[in-house]
């Protein structure tokens, strides 16, 4: 999980591409281990180093 933690917050690779290249296979699994581990998705996590209002991962 860290190194596909990384990718959204770095790259533009699409979460599709990020999962079969993190050992995840599927977008739909990497989004749902996403979801578990950090409560968001990984367009909520990349939109939060991005700077895109609205968009910004919870401080609780």
């Amino acid at each position: 999980m860290p190194h596909a933690r990384r990718l959204p917050a770095r790259t533009d690779e699409p979460v599709d591409r990020i999962a079969s290249g993190s050992g995840f296979g599927t977008g739909t699994a990497l989004r749902r281990h996403f979801r578990e581990a950090l409560g968001v998705s990984p367009r909520a996590y990349r939109n939060t180093f991005r700077g895109v209002p609205g968009d910004r991962l919870s401080a609780d």
